[in-house]
């Protein structure tokens, strides 16, 4: 929901929305199709009203934790990792993805979060660098070989979650569209052959796929 609220005709003069609209992370987030977890659901603070932290395991290397405050002051919050769930071994590399390049102190296992306006949000990413990065494994790539013109298609790709879960998965479908994410539904207006590539962040997977007027 982060670019419900924009309007896309003005957006691209606004440098700073632009970027949250363009931002690798959150796409990816939305891609996975996963619910965070609240991890203070029944200990969130009276000042906040409602739960604060949430928590996004996205694969045995990355985690995405949303801080928020929901107050009307600026808060300072401290968070052990031990209790968010994460090892605590020194291991773990913070980014902030909002706020790239800006760093987020953290002294054994403990997060320091500074100057958390009123009614804003810190997201950071937790990288346990312990876990190798490896290259996404893709497989039962699901492309059909004939659809009907303006008529949807199904495509689907699966991962193997046990290596790389967080992919950022791109479709092209040969006629100018892409698309996002390991399933989505393309309809094609002209009649024609079209060549179909899925984009991971190293391979790319090739299909094709022919495309015929129903009359």
């Amino acid at each position: 929901m982060f670019d419900i609220g924009s309007d896309l005709i003005v957006l691209s003069g606004e440098p700073e929305r632009l970027a949250v609209a363009k931002n690798r992370d959150l796409l990816q987030m939305d891609a996975l199709s996963r619910a965070a977890v609240p991890v203070d659901l029944m200990s969130y603070s009276e000042q906040d009203q409602l739960p604060s932290l949430f928590l996004l395991k996205e694969d045995r290397r990355q985690t995405m934790l949303a801080v928020f405050n929901w107050s009307d002051v600026v808060r300072l919050r401290s968070l052990r990792l031990e209790e968010l769930g994460v090892p605590a071994n020194g291991t773990i590399e913070v980014q902030d993805v909002l706020h790239p390049g800006r760093a987020v102190p953290m002294n054994t296992g403990v997060l320091y979060l500074h100057d958390l306006h009123a009614h804003s949000v810190c997201l950071l990413k937790l990288i346990d660098t312990s876990v190798p990065a490896m290259p996404p494994s893709i497989r039962d790539l699901k492309v059909p070989s004939e659809a009907e013109v303006g008529a949807p298609a199904q495509f689907s790709v699966e991962v193997d979650p046990t290596v790389f879960s967080t992919v950022y998965l791109g479709w092209n479908f040969g006629d100018g569209t892409r698309g996002l994410g390991r399933q989505v539904t393309h309809a094609y207006i002209r009649a024609g052959t079209y060549s179909i590539t899925v984009s991971a962040p190293g391979p790319r997977f090739v299909a094709a796929v022919t495309c015929e007027d129903s009359q």
